[in-house]
């Protein structure tokens, strides 16, 4: 709680043992003596109620005029704390939004006093709790600690309904977890029926990047076969040409398909059909190249074009991957030219 002139402080008398800094220019009451107000207010809950919304104002006031970075996170988190007392619904949200604001600038240490000060909240009810530990995490996913992560966002997965927007960003952390650790096809699973979610919520945003986690869960799970086998059959003389009949017969039902069901230029040179391995690896090369298609489909229908370069990208690396190389090489021309 702030210690100013405000009457909050009218029950105690200022000294060392009631007050202890904050932040620069700061002070908050000791834990003494925070406890001897609440016990004097303990039947006067209106009052109560309007210090918190008076102490949270207070603290944003201090966070928009703060001189610097970590002066303001501190007063956002003393905003928070008492927001969470006065609207419990309105501090969660807030909570959830800093969080992934500090999150993606990679202010880790940011995230975890955040969540300490959230925790210090007495009384949050069951609404609020399991976001706090998913928030924390995700905090652990992005500090690289999976094992962890995996056991914190599993316990909140299974405890929330199936249908709730927690259990898809918990499966979502942990989609993340599993990728972290090259388990490619787990990642994959945890992302069933994710993007359709987000899409009948009108939420493209969130849609379009479960596509491109599930694209590149395809596409590294690709790359870690190495590669495609190159075969170029030797076509000379009797014993060549039976040399190369097992390998044009494995190829034929790829190259039927090709002809018959699909463009040619959307697909691999049919040379590549002639190893059974390197039907894996273009099916999974393929399935990458769906989602990205998916995800820019997403993000275009929603107006979202400053995303579309990161599918551009992964289509580019996609294709390339693939043996077009026109349609990689125009792609990475594309992005060297883009604002």
């Amino acid at each position: 709680t702030a210690v100013s002139q405000h009457s909050i402080i009218e029950p105690l008398t200022v000294g060392p043992q009631t007050i202890e800094p904050l932040a620069k220019g700061s002070w908050k009451l000791a834990p003494g003596a925070r406890r001897a107000l609440l016990a004097t207010w303990a039947d006067q809950p209106a009052r109560l109620r309007q210090i918190h919304q008076d102490a949270a104002h207070h603290f944003e006031a201090r966070a928009a005029k703060a001189p610097d970075p970590e002066t303001e996170r501190e007063m956002a988190r003393q905003a928070i704390g008492h927001i969470l007392i006065v609207d419990e619904q309105e501090g969660c949200t807030r909570v959830r939004n800093l969080f992934a604001q500090y999150e993606a600038a990679h202010l880790l240490t940011a995230c975890d006093a955040l969540l300490r000060r959230a925790k210090t909240v007495k009384g949050l009810t069951k609404s609020t709790r399991p976001w706090l530990d998913f928030l924390q995490g995700r905090l652990m996913l992005a500090q690289g600690e999976y094992a962890k992560a995996v056991e914190q966002l599993g316990r909140v997965r299974e405890a929330v309904d199936p249908a709730s927007e927690l259990r898809m960003l918990a499966g979502i952390g942990l989609a993340e977890c599993a990728a972290g650790q090259n388990e490619w096809s787990r990642a994959i699973e945890l992302c069933e029926g994710i993007p359709e979610y987000y899409t009948a919520r009108k939420e493209p945003s969130r849609a379009g990047k479960v596509l491109l986690l599930v694209g590149d869960a395809y596409r590294k799970q690709a790359q870690a076969l190495g590669g495609p086998i190159e075969l170029t059959p030797d076509l000379s003389g009797t014993r060549g040409w039976l040399a190369a009949i097992p390998p044009m017969l494995v190829a034929l039902p790829f190259v039927l398909y090709a002809r018959l069901v699909r463009s040619w230029r959307s697909l691999p040179p049919v040379h590549l059909g002639l190893s059974f391995r390197n039907w894996t690896f273009m099916r999974l090369l393929l399935s990458a190249r769906a989602c990205y298609h998916d995800a820019q489909d997403t993000y275009q229908g929603a107006g979202l074009e400053d995303r579309q370069m990161e599918v551009w990208h992964r289509l580019a690396q996609t294709n390339h991957l693939l043996g077009q190389w026109q349609d990689a090489s125009e792609r990475y021309d594309t992005l060297l030219h883009s604002p």
